[in-house]
């Protein structure tokens, strides 16, 4: 495996201009800040936050499905922010997404064998229009995933979420591409059928060598998929490191907090478990806190905290966080944060 990485983003940043009418002044809202990370071929990197975190807009800019303001996006050598038109075009089978709603992402007048196929067609591999060929190759990207002929004449409403999920994952892999963004990929579905998926993700990913770019909300699921996890918070990466690391031995309270509101299944150790809830909602991105963005939910806040941005520190163990607490005054009453990090479920 090479060392070069498949992904590579620097200081990504996103925003969006709100209001601008008559009794409305325009104002900016900047969902994602300076966010930078790698993703290296064949691994999955998971990327973990509330709901307005800004997760989902790294996604949707890594895939050039927004514009981002500034920052780059260099995927196998190629400067995705510097492409445009035919350019981009031609590198976009490198780069595929599953959305995290199944029905909305498939057009509900098309048939299986046409939604699967279409990327084939748009790129130019349906062999020369050979009809047959097209077919056959639409058979095998459903029998991938768990599907197969019987499915290709039917329309997306006579599935299960589960199955469309299936089919959303056979055309992303149609393509053979080297990174696939899986954008809460398996949140709308039951617990079955998120086991299926992901197991079905894991075969793929072992069969093809492609690297995941994983959005999620879900810690226990990302404690099984993922090789590492970056941590966001108002649209910034506050904490990265291997999965074992974060889970085993986190830097960052946000994270602890994260992980200490995953149910333990086991009632003896979940009484037993230290919980640290978090207090109060996520600022709003449009006013956002000065200092460090998350002091003011933070119950180990220092003065610090509140003047300054903490800058990234290497954590034992592997990765990065960005905290006062790790270069500053006491550490949790003088331990170590991973002191008090609840064990993982």
């Amino acid at each position: 495996m090479s060392d070069r990485p498949l992904l590579e983003v620097r200081d990504l940043t996103v925003q969006f201009q709100l209001g601008g009418g008559l009794f409305a002044p325009k104002r900016t809202l900047t969902a994602v800040n300076g966010v930078s990370f790698e993703v290296m071929r064949g691994e999955t990197l998971a990327i973990v936050g509330e709901s307005g975190s800004g997760k989902s807009t790294i996604a949707r800019a890594v895939m050039r499905l927004l514009e981002p303001a500034a920052g780059t996006v260099h995927l196998d050598g190629d400067n995705l922010t510097a492409l445009s038109g035919a350019a981009l075009r031609a590198v976009r089978p490198k780069l595929q997404m599953v959305f995290q709603d199944p029905y909305s992402s498939l057009d509900p007048s098309k048939l299986i064998a046409d939604i699967v196929a279409e990327p084939l067609v748009v790129h130019g591999r349906a062999r020369g229009g050979d009809a047959a060929a097209l077919d056959r190759t639409v058979q095998t990207l459903l029998e991938q995933v768990g599907l197969g002929a019987v499915h290709m004449n039917r329309y997306p409403y006579e599935f299960s979420g589960g199955q469309r999920q299936r089919i959303a994952i056979a055309r992303a892999i149609a393509l053979e591409p080297k990174l696939m963004v899986l954008d809460e990929a398996v949140s709308a579905l039951d617990v079955s059928t998120q086991n299926q998926i992901l197991n079905l993700l894991e075969d793929l990913r072992t069969r093809t060598g492609m690297a995941y770019l994983f959005i999620s909300h879900d810690l226990g699921v990302v404690q099984h998929v993922a090789d590492r996890v970056a941590i966001t918070y108002l649209g910034r990466i506050v904490e990265t490191g291997p999965a074992a690391r974060i889970f085993g031995s986190c830097a960052h309270p946000y994270t602890q907090a994260l992980l200490s509101a995953v149910p333990e299944p086991n009632p003896r150790r979940q009484r037993a478990r230290r919980h640290q809830p978090l207090a109060g909602e996520i600022p709003s991105p449009l006013a956002p806190p000065s200092g460090c963005p998350f002091h003011a939910r933070c119950p180990h806040a220092m003065d610090v905290c509140r003047r300054e941005m903490p800058a990234h520190t290497a954590v034992d163990g592997g990765g990065s966080v960005a905290c006062h607490l790790q270069t500053e005054g006491p550490r949790l009453a003088g331990k170590p944060l991973a002191a008090d990090t609840p064990t993982p479920p």
